[in-house]
């Protein structure tokens, strides 16, 4: 479904899509976990990661979880996208656009019986220095590798990382 939505293809030169390690073939704009790495650390005792890759990898996996779960949301509220819609590819597409419109209009105009708030979700602004900053180190990466986007990533939370 991936590879013929012509998604990948519009993906912008610097971004990538979060994946897991079943995308690693498909195609090279989507960011994927580091392979036998752990990253399930809770179902290991609980440890805190020992390594870059184990740090990434727990991290990418948390933020999917954060998608999953918005797509879970959006499904729990707009039962047309739970049930599936019998649809042209360009009407689903318009569906789907029309719903998380939607979705995101009820989030602005802070309608309480929309509103669920989320135990543990990322909340706030990043401050415009330190992205302004991240944006100049930005150029400089080979956005051609995902491999090295990623392992530039894995660096730089590993350097962030009190370990």
């Amino acid at each position: 479904v991936m590879s013929e939505s012509g998604l990948v293809s519009r993906i912008p030169q610097s971004c990538f899509l979060l994946g897991d390690a079943g995308y690693a073939l498909l195609a090279s704009k989507i960011l994927v976990p580091y392979r036998g790495t752990r990253y399930h650390l809770s179902e290991f005792g609980g440890r805190s990661p020992t390594t870059r890759e184990e740090l990434f990898n727990l991290r990418h996996s948390s933020l999917r979880n954060i998608v999953e779960r918005c797509i879970g949301r959006m499904k729990g509220k707009w039962r047309i996208l739970d049930d599936g819609i019998v649809s042209s590819v360009e009407r689903m597409q318009l569906i789907g656009f029309a719903c998380v419109c939607l979705h995101n209009f009820l989030l602005v105009e802070n309608d309480p019986l929309y509103v669920i708030p989320v135990e543990g979700e990322m909340q706030g602004n990043v401050e415009h220095d330190a992205e302004q900053a991240d944006d100049d180190m930005l150029d400089s990466i080979p956005w051609a590798s995902r491999n090295a986007w990623r392992d530039f990533i894995a660096n730089r939370m590993w350097d962030a990382y009190e370990h």
